[in-house]
């Protein structure tokens, strides 16, 4: 087992790396017997919060979206490894539709042989050369698509405040919010200048 999994799994066992309910599950696949970098991408999945499900080792495009019908799953994650995987890859954006669930899917493909390019054709939600950087993209994706789905908007860091009005008094300016679920009691949120 490569040391990154072995720290992985130490984390898990120790109780410092807990999934974070709001993120869902991440699917991991790879083409033929790839599995270094599918399992590299499930490890920093994992430290980002994601529970994951990895595909097994041959599983066709088809075997990793039939995965993904698990209303549980938030992202699709690929490695490919060498460019004969490529029109593998290029056919996943249409499985998610086909399934009707591709609104739901984040989908992320990296390799060497994906460029942002490649990834762009293939239709991809993220693409980052590193996975630790695709992973943490993936994760912010998940959590917008989330706010989207539960009807609020996302703009700073997740969060978006609709102003009903605004007004300055002094050096303080007082926004009142109409964003409920935001601001419960709907009291002024005051930001000095």
């Amino acid at each position: 087992m490569p040391a990154f999994m072995r720290l992985a799994a130490e984390l898990r066992e120790s109780g410092e790396l807990a999934p974070d309910p709001s993120l869902g599950t991440a699917v991991t696949a790879s083409f033929a017997r790839h599995t270094a970098g599918r399992d590299l991408m499930a490890c920093v999945l994992e430290i980002e919060g994601f529970r994951v499900k990895t595909a097994d080792r041959y599983a066709s495009a088809e075997d990793a979206v039939a995965l993904c019908l698990d209303p549980e799953v938030t992202a699709l994650c690929y490695s490919v490894q060498a460019t004969y995987d490529l029109p593998g890859i290029m056919r996943v954006d249409g499985l998610l539709k086909e399934a009707g669930i591709r609104d739901r899917i984040v989908f992320n493909a990296g390799g060497s042989p994906v460029s942002r390019k490649i990834a762009e054709k293939a239709r991809c939600d993220i693409y980052a050369p590193a996975a630790a950087e695709s992973a943490r993209m993936v994760a912010e994706a998940v959590r917008k698509k989330r706010l989207a789905r539960d009807g609020l908007r996302s703009s700073i860091q997740h969060y978006s405040l609709t102003f009903q009005d605004t007004f300055q008094t002094d050096k303080t300016i007082v926004f009142h919010t109409v964003a409920p679920d935001l601001n419960p009691d709907r009291s002024a949120i005051r930001t000095s200048c």
